[in-house]
């Protein structure tokens, strides 16, 4: 999946290059479609019981997903002056890592854990907490208990994952936005600069 993923931000990267000339937003309405269009990959990744589908539907929908790497840093650098391209990558990483890899596992575990309450609440067993089906907790469960925990946990990760998956689609969303932008917020060298 790791290789699909830095072969889709490469593609992209280059695509977005080749189109530029006929098209100069294509590095933000590229990673934008690519970023939209994984989210059916995603979903049908993390719906399906073959474990080749999954695979299969993860690195198409990460190889799609990841050409926002090459939107991001371009754009980035390209909306500021020379003298402030590096407070730029700092801010946009400083950023990308507390908010996307800081936060992204923790609402990812806090989704499951308030979709698996409502899944067991609705299943009759509403005073069922997740830490009572984990470890030496389970053993004390009653055997129907047991098995429910196992459908609700599973099921619970499952939808938390759709639902991020589903949020690639708004970060799309917002490159194709930018269109409307890029090319006057671009800031276009100075002649000595050339």
């Amino acid at each position: 999946m790791a290789l699909a993923s830095a072969v889709g931000t490469v593609a992209t990267g280059w695509l977005a290059e080749r189109l530029s000339a006929r098209h100069p937003n294509a590095i933000a309405w590229l990673p934008g479609a690519g970023m939209i269009l994984s989210v059916p990959f995603y979903v049908w990744a993390f719906t399906t019981s073959s474990l080749w589908a999954a695979l299969v539907g993860l690195c198409v929908g990460g190889a799609m997903k990841y050409g926002y790497l090459a939107g991001q840093y371009t754009i980035s650098q390209g909306v500021v002056s020379a003298q402030f391209r590096a407070v730029a990558t700092a801010i946009l990483l400083f950023l990308a890592n507390l908010l996307g890899y800081g936060l992204g596992p923790l609402f990812i575990g806090a989704a499951s854990d308030l979709l698996f309450s409502l899944q067991v609440a609705d299943l009759g067993a509403a005073g069922l907490s997740r830490q009572a089906c984990e470890g030496a907790a389970r053993a004390a469960l009653a055997v129907g208990q047991a098995e429910l925990c196992a459908t609700a946990s599973a099921k619970s990760l499952q939808r938390a994952m759709l639902i991020t998956s589903g949020l690639y689609a708004f970060g799309g969303l917002f490159f194709l936005i930018s269109c409307r932008w890029l090319q006057r917020d671009i800031v276009r060298p100075a002649a000595a600069d050339r």
